[in-house]
């Protein structure tokens, strides 16, 4: 069995998902309530992104219903128009899948999770430079995610050893000051007004 020194996330009792909860409560407890403020982290990501999916979902609709002859697309760029909209839907469905993965901290939405974070900041620097004042706020915060994903932490998180401290420690809910949970309103307020900055002219 690895030291669990050697290893300062691991707890060697939450080894394995089959050993009964009564014998990891403890162990389960402590590293739930560690890192909790990150899972909720995440999740909330999750959510904007929920969010971030519909403008592209909803202009590719609008642009595929035009292509097929209910709207104003002349039929020469049909094609161009069709893959245009076809590749914002591909879009949408990657931040819906994407979402979900995150709040079900699937191992496969981490290192995407944490690419789409670095576009997000790369589109706010290049296209948000005017505002910098507002726009640094915003990059703050998705460098900040993006560390979370990249790091050891979310390396911990989105481990199996973490689904099995989940899974015996359901009762375990996040719990923030009436400050804190306004702090973090509006810190996420403008991460998802930020999805939006880089479409500003």
């Amino acid at each position: 069995m690895t030291d669990p020194h050697d290893n300062p996330y691991a707890s060697p009792s939450l080894e394995s998902s089959t050993i009964p909860a009564s014998e990891v409560s403890e162990d389960a407890v402590w590293i739930r309530q560690k890192y909790i403020g990150v899972e909720t982290t995440i999740r909330a990501i999750g959510g904007l992104l929920f969010v971030a999916c519909l403008p592209p979902a909803v202009v590719a609709l609008g642009g595929i219903r035009d292509a097929l002859g209910y709207g104003d697309i002349q039929h020469s760029n049909l094609t161009n128009v069709i893959i245009l909209f076809t590749s914002i839907a591909l879009l949408a469905i990657g931040l819906f899948m994407l979402a979900i993965g995150l709040r079900r901290f699937h191992p496969l939405a981490r290192i995407p999770g944490a690419v789409t974070m670095a576009v997000m900041l790369a589109a706010t620097l290049f296209l948000g430079w005017r505002w910098w004042f507002f726009t640094g706020t915003i990059a703050a915060v998705e460098i900040y995610v993006f560390y979370i994903l990249i790091g050891k932490q979310g390396q911990f998180i989105f481990s199996k050893e973490y689904v099995t401290v989940r899974r015996h420690t359901p009762h375990i809910k996040y719990r923030a000051s009436g400050l804190a949970s306004l702090m973090l309103i509006v810190v996420f307020v403008l991460l998802a007004i930020g999805m939006f900055v880089p479409a500003i002219p």
